[in-house]
């Protein structure tokens, strides 16, 4: 239809309602029509779910094996003066020869536990234990120093 037409009613089609669609009662029922008033869908309500509260997940990396080199380890010498010279030395050894190699925390952290310091006894006493073990089965015995010069002396078994 142009704009110069008339509708079927005799009007112009901009200003019919029955054509243009604003009367409802006398539009045509079409298929879209009869399904818009067909039955209602169901409504689905939803319980709301109760908030939990939230753990948040951490997690520690740990290296599987340490970045440590003999030559790196050796800023930790001065640490092990008088009597405890050979203990610097028998940690080097059991670290780099054994198992150790793979403790967690690397040559500082296998040192401390060693050494039995009390913080590490406190905070991690299996990897005290696990420490004492690789260095009894790599042949050293520990004696406590106690006040005098804290930490231990391991010298090998005679």
């Amino acid at each position: 239809m142009s704009d110069d037409e008339e509708c079927i009613h005799l009007m112009d089609p901009a200003l019919c309602s029955i054509c243009n669609g604003k009367d409802a009662k006398s539009k045509p029922k079409t298929r879209q029509n009869v399904t818009a008033h067909a039955a209602p869908k169901p409504r689905v309500t939803r319980t709301p779910t109760p908030k939990t509260p939230t753990k948040r997940l951490t997690t520690s990396v740990v290296a599987t094996r340490s970045a440590d080199t003999e030559e790196s380890v050796e800023e930790y010498r001065a640490r092990y003066t008088g009597e405890r010279e050979s203990t610097f030395d028998a940690y080097v050894e059991v670290f780099f020869n054994t198992d150790a190699r793979d403790f967690p925390g690397g040559f500082l952290a296998f040192t401390r536990c060693a050494n039995a310091e009390a913080e590490r006894k406190a905070t991690a006493p299996a990897l005290v234990l696990r420490a004492e073990r690789l260095m009894r089965d790599a042949g050293y015995e520990s004696e406590e120093l106690g006040a005098v010069g804290g930490g231990r002396r391991w010298h090998l078994a005679v």
